[in-house]
């Protein structure tokens, strides 16, 4: 285990997240003021790392409270609410992935919320959990999640970042050639490394790829050319030293899953997730094949004519397009940014098969 992981278990022995920075909480009849945490959460499940962007959470007396469907949703618990006896069911089998619909955007002014007692039964077992209600929805302790769930809560204290993974995961490491100081998750489409160390190194917007191609190829893909490919660089909105570099092939305009995403911490390359397969890419017959060709605008006036924004109002949107493997198909996402009659502010994805 090397210096940086040995740091996070000792902070996950002592059982806090102490280094965030709260306004003090003012304690009236039945009222909290309660600031939100401005710290990024980061997941690590069997299908990669994700960066939970789009929700909201909020500090309280040095603790981070969060929703628990939020966390469900992450890890693919099963979960839904009893209104006969007001108690949320909690499943830790494995369910689908949730598709998008709405997700109101992260409030990021204090706000006041109320401390509530919630009946949640897991896996038949029940228990009471202690949160706030806040702007109606119920927030819990994280870290009283974490034990009730089998999960693991990490404080990274060089990147300002909380972690949260399975407790019981298992390293594949000892299954290939790859380094020991690199872990190996591997899933349905995929897999994530893991770097224990600084072996390899990018300077964020350097451009400068030759390390990055010669261990994919040495590594990963014996075929691999980053020519092939188009990259993206961006940093985290959250956190601007968490830089991310996108390599994906792209079939004309359009993403293919087949592809890379390095994680880059202080320009050391910390992830390497892996996705697609080279063999898919191809056995495609792009003699065949019919690369749509369709304006952003005629996506966009699609979009109004098919889905309802009449009486909101319009911040933005985004277009996403991408091969979908599995049908086959050229789709793109339209991503509607908007604020409804009643003030509140949220995200559509509309997508439509080209």
């Amino acid at each position: 285990m090397n210096k940086h992981f040995k740091i996070l278990h000792k902070l996950i022995i002592c059982g806090f997240i102490t280094t965030q920075i709260y306004t003090p909480i003012t304690i009236g009849a039945s009222t909290f003021h309660i600031t939100p945490n401005k710290y990024p959460i980061i997941t690590k499940t069997k299908y990669g790392i994700t960066e939970l962007n789009n929700i909201s959470t909020y500090s309280i007396n040095n603790k981070t409270y969060i929703k628990l469907r939020d966390i469900a949703n992450a890890f693919h618990f099963k979960i839904e609410w009893d209104n006969s006896n007001k108690a949320i069911l909690l499943s830790l089998e494995e369910n689908d992935k949730n598709s998008l619909s709405i997700n109101l955007t992260k409030n990021n002014t204090s706000i006041e919320g109320t401390p509530t007692n919630q009946d949640i039964i897991i896996d038949g077992n029940h228990e009471v959990l202690a949160g706030y209600n806040i702007n109606g929805y119920t927030y819990f302790p994280i870290r009283d999640i974490a034990s009730l769930t089998n999960l693991e809560i990490i404080w990274d204290q060089d990147s300002h970042t909380i972690l949260i993974e399975q407790s019981n995961r298992e390293s594949t490491e000892d299954k290939t050639g790859i380094s020991e100081t690199v872990d190996i998750i591997e899933y349905d489409n995929g897999k994530d490394l893991i770097f224990n160390d600084n072996n390899l190194m990018y300077i964020p917007e350097s451009k400068q790829y030759d390390s990055i191609e010669k261990y994919i190829k040495q590594n990963i893909d014996p075929q691999f050319k980053i020519d092939d490919f188009i990259i993206t660089e961006y940093s985290s909105t959250i956190t601007p030293s968490i830089h991310y570099l996108d390599i994906y092939y792209y079939l004309g305009d359009y993403k293919t899953n087949f592809g890379y995403q390095l994680t880059i911490i202080q320009k050391y390359v910390k992830t390497i997730k892996c996705t697609g397969n080279r063999n898919m890419i191809e056995n495609l017959n792009m003699d065949q094949m019919k690369i749509p060709n369709i304006s952003n605008e005629k996506l966009w006036e699609k979009t109004l004519l098919e889905h309802q924004y009449t009486n909101c109002i319009i911040k933005g949107y985004n277009i996403i397009r991408y091969y979908d493997e599995d049908s086959s198909k050229f789709k793109a996402d339209v991503v509607v940014n908007f604020i409804d009659p009643n003030g509140y502010e949220g995200a559509n994805r509309h997508t439509f098969v080209l």
